[in-house]
C-alpha cells in the first residue's frame, strides 16, 4: 500500500496522533500498541543513524562515557532490584517522610531519589561481585563467535564484472 505523495507513514502518524489526545498512558490502547513502539523505533534509529556511520563522533563520544559504561555492566541489577528498592523506600522512608523532615519539597524528593539511585547502585554491585560474574566466567568453557569489531567489519568488497 502506497501513501499519497506527502503524507507520512501510518506508524508515524499513529504514534504523532496519540501524544495530543492525551495518549501514551498506560490505559490508552492505541499508544501502547503503535504510538510507544514507533516512538521508540525512530529513536533507535536515529541514535544508529548518528553513532553508526562515525565511532569517533561527538555521540559516540557520549555514548562512550565512562559513567555510562560501569552503568551497562551493572544494568541488569539495576533493572532486577530497582522495583523491590522503590517499594521498600515507600514503606521505610516514603518521600512525605523526608519532605517534612528537610522541610522542603525539592529537598525531600531529591533526597529521596538519591537515596533511591545510590542504594540501586549498591544493591547492583552486591549481586554483581557475589553473583553474576561468577556465573559469566562460565562462559569459557562455551565456544562461540565473537563479533568482529567495527574497523574489520568495513572491509570492502570487490566483485569482477
Amino acid at each position: 500500500m502506497r501513501n499519497a505523495p506527502g503524507a507520512s507513514p501510518p506508524i508515524v502518524t499513529a504514534a504523532i496522533d496519540t501524544a495530543p489526545g492525551g495518549g501514551l498512558f498506560q490505559t490508552d490502547k492505541p499508544a501502547l500498541a503503535f504510538g510507544i513502539p514507533a516512538i521508540s523505533l525512530l529513536t533507535a534509529c536515529g541514535i544508529a543513524f548518528i553513532a553508526g556511520p562515525n565511532p569517533g563522533g561527538a555521540l559516540a563520544v557520549l555514548l562512550n562515557n565512562g559513567f555510562l559504561r560501569f552503568s551497562g555492566k551493572y544494568s541488569y541489577g539495576l533493572y532486577l532490584f530497582h522495583g523491590m528498592i522503590r517499594t521498600a523506600m515507600d514503606v521505610v522512608t516514603p518521600s512525605a517522610q523526608l519532605i517534612r523532615w528537610t522541610g522542603s519539597d525539592i529537598a525531600g524528593n531529591t533526597l529521596f531519589v538519591a537515596l533511591f539511585i545510590a542504594s540501586s547502585y549498591a544493591l547492583a554491585l552486591l549481586s554483581w561481585h557475589a553473583w553474576e560474574k561468577h556465573w559469566l566466567k562460565l562462559k569459557r568453557h562455551f565456544e562461540y563467535d565473537r563479533p568482529p569489531k567495527y574497523s574489520e567489519s568495513k572491509q570492502t568488497v570487490t566483485t569482477s564484472a
